[in-house]
């Protein structure tokens, strides 16, 4: 039954679905659900159905014991054509001759299928297509008589034939299109503008299972007006005979580097239009919304880059860039992430698969804001402060449907976006080790292996109290790439010294590594600094060739590292706020705190 509420009781349970359901509502499109109890569910259209045709749609059939469920059907008096599913069976025909195409096979009902119908008036040929295939063809069939268009219903002195189902992205043509055109794109959003394409109906509209009471036009996304289909008797609440969530539509993400700038509205699917070229979806909502002229951009690196992933963004509206607001979903592969974790000096991995908590746990998002700066898109390329943002584990989704990762999350103010797993910002150089030790002739020796790009030159700091620091070495950097660096300083050590090495880029940008502490008598003791630390932990003090052992205070062990300099760097930045437990094989233990 179709229940009725009150006005109050509507808008609060449409304001609080809103709020529930924002943050996964850009990960899928939507449906519309159809439910053929009295009053039963349609939509009418001001479409008129040209002589050659193609009618397309993906539907999901509930019920088809007794049901004829018409997809997109005419008018006894005015427009005698018929598609739709009578009995579980596809078919199609004209004039009386309803089913002049048909599929042999019932289709399985609660799944999604992608079926066109074509026909060419001068050959009276009609094709009949399911997920891309041609199932039939009859080359004598009639031209039809009259144009009227409704959707999950046929018209004779009042709708009937009523569609027990799902209907999304309805397409109506001006000519029979060919099998590889329908296949082509069929899994994919078409921006409106297509050649040929009378009406187009996204289905894209309301929240998915919440109070849609005001949401009752059907948006024609051509450039054609007055084409809106008229929702009739749907009770917009609830998950039948409303509007859904959808992962019908399914275009593959881009593959190679593509720039599309579209006029945002509301939901936005920046695609060039062909299903191998989706680049991101962006929901304007929150306290500024985007809108208006909008440029989206995304770029894969043919090599895995420093600290990111292959596959970074650009999103730039035209107004407002530094405080509008909205939700982005941005799409990656499970090898750009594979990739990444494949590189060693990427400590915390990227999720492996679907099941991986820790790694989606891992999965963080830096945002640069303005625009790269020589088109790159690359991290050094912006200027502004970089931030970080946590998404909610549950909305970075692997949908195994198209096999890539959504990855949804709110943002303010626009920018590049990267994929990485650190909090720290993404740097010309990655520091993949940075060691010390003390030589033979009571010398410290710093030892550093980067990961380099961009980069001018190293200099080697030193203090005695860890917070005042001069430079007593400069070196010229190698290049770019897994370089590994040394310096000894001459200046025999007594008592504690601390290290660091300065970077500096080609566009005069500066860096720093850790800190290492090294002592002529620490054997015995570990030294650790900073201590509390938030990220990256100095240890020295250690017996070369020990084994050292990083504990939570239940004594679980949580990561192992063998000993090969007096001084080394360890990353704490994937473990939770807490105190850890440092404990060599010699029996030497020391305490962290992780804030």
């Amino acid at each position: 039954m179709k229940k009725m509420y009150s006005s109050v009781l509507r808008n609060l349970l449409a304001v609080l679905l809103t709020v529930i359901t924002l943050n996964s509502s850009a990960q899928t499109g939507k449906s519309l659900n159809f439910d053929p109890t009295v009053p039963s569910d349609y939509i009418q259209t001001p479409v008129l159905l040209p002589a050659s045709y193609t009618k397309e749609a993906w539907i999901k059939i509930s019920n088809s014991s007794g049901l004829n469920n018409n997809i997109i059907s005419g008018d006894e008096s005015n427009g005698q054509h018929y598609f739709w599913v009578p009995n579980g069976q596809l078919s199609s025909g004209h004039n009386g001759t309803f089913s002049a195409v048909q599929d042999p096979a019932p289709l399985t009902l609660n799944t999604w299928y992608h079926v066109a119908v074509t026909y060419d008036a001068p050959s009276t040929t009609m094709k009949l297509y399911k997920d891309g295939l041609l199932l039939s063809t009859n080359t004598g069939v009639p031209a039809l008589t009259g144009q009227a268009v409704y959707i999950g219903a046929y018209f004779n002195a009042g709708p009937l034939g009523f569609l027990n189902g799902s209907i999304d992205d309805v397409r109506i043509w001006s000519s029979a299109l060919t099998a590889t055109e329908i296949m082509n794109r069929k899994n994919c959003e078409l921006l409106g503008t297509e050649p040929g394409l009378v009406a187009y109906y996204k289905f894209n509209q309301g929240v998915g299972g919440a109070n849609n009471a005001g949401v009752t036009t059907l948006t024609n996304s051509t450039a054609t007006t007055g084409l809106d289909g008229t929702l009739f008797n749907f009770a917009l609440t609830g998950n039948t005979s409303n509007w859904q969530t959808s992962t019908a539509v399914t275009p593959s993400i881009a593959t190679s580097n593509i720039t599309q700038t579209l006029s945002i509205t509301g939901t936005t699917v920046f695609s060039s239009g062909t299903c191998s070229d989706l680049i991101t979806t962006v929901i304007p909502n929150g306290a500024s919304p985007i809108s208006g002229s909008t440029t989206a951009k995304v770029w894969i690196e043919p090599s895995q880059p420093v600290a990111f992933g292959k596959r970074h963004y650009e999103i730039t509206p035209a107004a407002n860039s530094t405080t509008a607001t909205a939700t982005v979903t941005l799409y990656f592969t499970q090898q750009e992430f594979t990739d990444f974790n494949a590189d060693g000096g990427n400590i915390l991995k990227l999720p492996t698969g679907s099941a991986d908590a820790s790694g989606i746990a891992n999965l963080r998002i830096e945002k640069r804001p303005g625009t790269s700066g020589d088109g790159s898109g690359l991290p050094s390329s912006y200027t502004g402060t970089a931030t970080t943002i946590d998404p909610n584990d549950a909305n970075i989704v692997w949908n195994s449907d198209v096999s890539r990762w959504e990855v949804t999350f709110a943002v303010t103010g626009f920018s590049g976006f990267f994929v990485k797993t650190t909090t720290a910002s993404l740097l010309p150089v990655r520091w993949l080790s940075i060691n010390g030790v003390i030589n033979g002739q009571k010398e410290a020796v710093v030892n550093w292996l980067v990961q380099e790009n961009n980069v001018l030159n190293y200099s080697v700091e030193k203090s005695s109290d860890g917070v005042s620091f001069s430079i007593i070495a400069n070196l010229n950097s190698k290049g770019d790439g897994t370089n590994n660096y040394n310096f000894t300083d001459s200046k025999t050590l007594s008592g504690i010294a601390y290290y660091r090495i300065k970077q500096m880029d080609k566009d005069a940008k500066i860096f720093f590594s850790p800190i290492i502490k090294l002592s002529n008598n620490q054997i015995g003791r570990l030294v650790i600094y900073p201590n509390p630390v938030r990220e990256m932990v100095s240890i020295s003090g250690a017996t070369i060739g020990s084994i050292a052992i990083i504990s939570d205070l239940s004594g679980k062990p949580l990561q192992q590292i063998k000993v090969t300099q007096s001084a080394f760097v360890i990353d704490m930045s994937k473990y939770s706020n807490g105190v850890y437990v440092l404990k060599t094989d010699s029996g030497v233990t020391q305490k962290i705190i992780k804030q």
